[in-house]
Protein backbone atom coordinates (compact mmCIF):
# COMPACT_ATOMS: atom_id res chain seq x y z
CA UNK A 1 0.00 0.00 0.00
CA UNK A 2 2.67 2.52 1.03
CA UNK A 3 4.67 1.60 -2.34
CA UNK A 4 1.84 2.22 -4.38
CA UNK A 5 1.24 5.99 -2.66
CA UNK A 6 4.37 6.57 -3.24
CA UNK A 7 4.95 5.42 -6.58
CA UNK A 8 1.35 7.50 -7.37
CA UNK A 9 3.15 10.55 -5.76
CA UNK A 10 6.36 10.40 -7.75
CA UNK A 11 4.08 9.85 -10.73
CA UNK A 12 1.84 13.21 -10.31
CA UNK A 13 5.04 15.14 -9.28
CA UNK A 14 6.56 13.94 -12.82
CA UNK A 15 3.75 14.94 -14.34
CA UNK A 16 3.39 18.12 -13.21
CA UNK A 17 7.16 18.91 -13.62
CA UNK A 18 6.89 17.78 -17.15
CA UNK A 19 3.98 19.83 -18.03
CA UNK A 20 5.75 23.08 -16.55
CA UNK A 21 8.31 22.06 -18.58
CA UNK A 22 6.14 22.50 -21.46
CA UNK A 23 4.69 25.60 -20.39
CA UNK A 24 8.56 27.08 -19.99
CA UNK A 25 9.18 26.39 -24.07
CA UNK A 26 6.90 29.66 -24.41
CA UNK A 27 6.80 31.62 -21.23
CA UNK A 28 9.86 30.27 -18.98
CA UNK A 29 12.03 33.52 -20.52
CA UNK A 30 11.21 36.98 -19.40
CA UNK A 31 12.87 38.26 -21.99
CA UNK A 32 10.58 36.90 -24.96
CA UNK A 33 6.90 36.44 -26.16
CA UNK A 34 6.26 33.74 -28.22
CA UNK A 35 3.78 33.32 -31.22
CA UNK A 36 1.56 30.60 -28.72
CA UNK A 37 1.29 33.80 -26.65
CA UNK A 38 0.31 36.62 -28.87
CA UNK A 39 -2.13 34.50 -30.46
CA UNK A 40 -4.27 33.58 -27.22
CA UNK A 41 -5.86 36.71 -27.16
CA UNK A 42 -7.00 39.05 -29.26
CA UNK A 43 -4.65 41.99 -28.90
CA UNK A 44 -5.04 45.14 -31.37
CA UNK A 45 -1.35 46.20 -31.48
CA UNK A 46 2.93 44.86 -30.69
CA UNK A 47 2.15 47.70 -28.27
CA UNK A 48 -0.91 46.00 -26.50
CA UNK A 49 0.76 42.58 -26.08
CA UNK A 50 4.19 44.00 -24.54
CA UNK A 51 2.10 46.08 -21.94
CA UNK A 52 -0.33 43.45 -21.20
CA UNK A 53 2.27 40.68 -21.04
CA UNK A 54 5.65 42.05 -20.73
CA UNK A 55 4.39 46.00 -19.11
CA UNK A 56 8.23 46.79 -17.09
CA UNK A 57 9.51 46.78 -20.83
CA UNK A 58 8.16 49.42 -21.48
CA UNK A 59 9.19 51.63 -18.46
CA UNK A 60 13.16 53.32 -18.97
CA UNK A 61 15.09 52.47 -15.97
CA UNK A 62 16.50 55.12 -14.57
CA UNK A 63 18.19 59.01 -16.26
CA UNK A 64 21.61 58.42 -18.21
CA UNK A 65 22.06 61.66 -19.24
CA UNK A 66 19.78 64.52 -18.11
CA UNK A 67 20.18 66.68 -21.57
CA UNK A 68 18.82 63.80 -24.21
CA UNK A 69 17.85 60.89 -21.93
CA UNK A 70 17.92 57.69 -23.77
CA UNK A 71 14.84 56.14 -24.72
CA UNK A 72 13.71 52.22 -25.85
CA UNK A 73 14.66 51.39 -29.31
CA UNK A 74 11.79 49.60 -31.42
CA UNK A 75 13.52 46.83 -33.74
CA UNK A 76 11.32 44.97 -36.42
CA UNK A 77 13.69 42.51 -38.37
CA UNK A 78 16.58 44.23 -37.67
CA UNK A 79 15.53 47.54 -38.96
CA UNK A 80 15.29 50.23 -36.43
CA UNK A 81 11.62 51.99 -36.32
CA UNK A 82 12.28 54.30 -33.33
CA UNK A 83 10.33 54.30 -29.65
CA UNK A 84 8.51 52.12 -28.26
CA UNK A 85 5.23 54.31 -30.18
CA UNK A 86 6.29 53.01 -33.17
CA UNK A 87 4.97 49.24 -31.72
CA UNK A 88 1.49 50.61 -32.13
CA UNK A 89 2.11 50.59 -35.60
CA UNK A 90 2.86 46.84 -35.67
CA UNK A 91 0.25 44.39 -36.63
CA UNK A 92 0.28 41.02 -33.52
CA UNK A 93 -0.97 38.54 -36.21
CA UNK A 94 2.52 39.39 -38.20
CA UNK A 95 4.62 38.78 -35.04
CA UNK A 96 6.53 35.84 -34.68
CA UNK A 97 8.13 37.07 -31.45
CA UNK A 98 9.25 39.99 -29.07
CA UNK A 99 12.20 39.72 -27.19
CA UNK A 100 13.62 42.29 -24.96
CA UNK A 101 17.47 43.64 -24.94
CA UNK A 102 18.99 45.19 -21.90
CA UNK A 103 21.26 48.03 -22.41
CA UNK A 104 24.51 46.35 -22.62
CA UNK A 105 23.14 43.62 -24.97
CA UNK A 106 21.33 46.16 -27.28
CA UNK A 107 24.39 47.99 -27.34
CA UNK A 108 26.64 44.92 -28.31
CA UNK A 109 24.03 43.56 -31.04
CA UNK A 110 23.52 46.89 -32.59
CA UNK A 111 25.58 49.72 -31.51
CA UNK A 112 25.77 52.80 -29.29
CA UNK A 113 22.75 54.74 -28.22
CA UNK A 114 20.91 52.04 -26.51
CA UNK A 115 21.17 53.53 -22.99
CA UNK A 116 17.37 52.09 -22.25
CA UNK A 117 17.31 49.08 -23.98
CA UNK A 118 15.68 47.72 -27.10
CA UNK A 119 12.71 45.97 -28.09
CA UNK A 120 12.96 43.86 -31.16
CA UNK A 121 10.37 41.90 -32.56
CA UNK A 122 10.52 39.04 -35.76
CA UNK A 123 8.06 39.04 -38.28
CA UNK A 124 6.29 36.44 -40.04
CA UNK A 125 7.76 38.17 -43.31
CA UNK A 126 10.94 36.94 -42.57
CA UNK A 127 10.41 33.09 -42.65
Amino acid sequence: MRRSLVALTVLLLAGGCASAAGGARTSGRSDLIVEEQIRSRGFTSAYDVVETLRGNWLRTRGVDSFSTPSEIQVYVDNVRLGGIHMLRQIAPMTVTYIQWFNPIDASARWGLGHGAGAIYVSTSTQR
